[in-house]
């Protein structure tokens, strides 16, 4: 994917059209905002001033949204394209290599969820330890009995 200072697309790969769901026509000319879900476009937008004003690579992950409105989690590295507005030759153009990661992303979510919640009572478990670890050591605790705590 590549993209100029505005911010428009001006090339992408097979790749990335497949990813997306659009076709080169499609995409070439457009503002890379547009394929982010609005919520995305600031964040979007802080990069590309970074990377413009500090130079070198940013890598971040946000969502890019496919031609059926369905939002895919890719991870995204952007730099400046060889030759691009070296030495006053040519605009400023950026090279970004984007790699498909929702698979990961919805993983890792997943598992955030079962770590935070008890699946049996659905309380959250570090709620549920921290109340326990209360009880057992703090003086006026349940029991008042010495409590042992493992974890694994």
């Amino acid at each position: 994917l590549v993209i100029d200072a505005a911010g428009t697309v001006r090339d992408v790969n097979p790749a990335f059209e497949a990813l997306v769901g659009r076709a080169y026509g499609q995409l070439v000319g457009t503002s890379f905002t547009a394929l982010l879900p609005r919520e995305e476009a600031r964040l979007a937008h802080n990069l590309a001033a970074a990377l413009a004003r500090d130079g070198g690579t940013m890598t971040a992950e946000f969502r890019l949204r496919a031609a059926d409105g369905t939002a895919r989690w890719v991870e995204a590295s952007a730099s400046r394209a060889p030759g691009a507005g070296a030495g006053g030759r040519g605009a400023p153009a950026y090279c970004v290599l984007v790699r498909d990661v929702d698979r990961e992303a919805r993983r890792l979510a997943a598992l955030a969820a079962d770590l935070a919640h008890d699946s049996a009572t659905g309380a959250a478990s570090l709620e549920t330890l921290r109340t326990r670890a209360v009880r057992a050591f703090l003086p006026g605790g349940r029991s008042g009995e010495t409590a042992l705590v493992v974890l694994e």
